[in-house]
């Protein structure tokens, strides 16, 4: 069966979800952590998969890829806003869809060593 590797890393600096890890959510499922500061390295199978990043009852947004047999996807993640804005957003946003919590985006993808 083919794999892949896909990498987040998670920035630090923000006072907002610091000592908290964000889960990883791969096609449905929990396939680890990412804490502040930490880069991680999840070996998948190649193919099309969706991610998101949870914490609690919010989350990031989805992100659909394709990683093909021996390639590496990495992505980068941060809290979208401080601790104030997070509370805003909170209050003012119950009941809707509000911004995601998390930001995830995709930085590189390329061919493994």
């Amino acid at each position: 069966m083919p794999f892949a590797t896909v990498c987040i890393s998670r920035s630090s600096g923000y006072s907002r979800d610091r000592i908290r890890s964000y889960r990883v959510i791969l096609d449905n499922g929990q396939i680890g952590l990412i804490g502040s500061g930490k880069t991680r390295d999840f070996i998948v199978e190649a193919g099309s998969h969706e991610m998101q990043l949870k914490i609690d009852w919010t989350h990031s947004q989805k992100i659909q890829f394709d990683i093909e047999d021996g390639e590496l996807v990495q992505f980068k993640c941060r809290p979208n806003g401080n601790t104030f804005t997070g509370l805003i957003e909170l209050v003012r946003t119950v009941g809707r869809h509000p911004r995601p919590y998390v930001n995830l985006w995709q930085v590189s993808k390329n061919k493994s060593a």
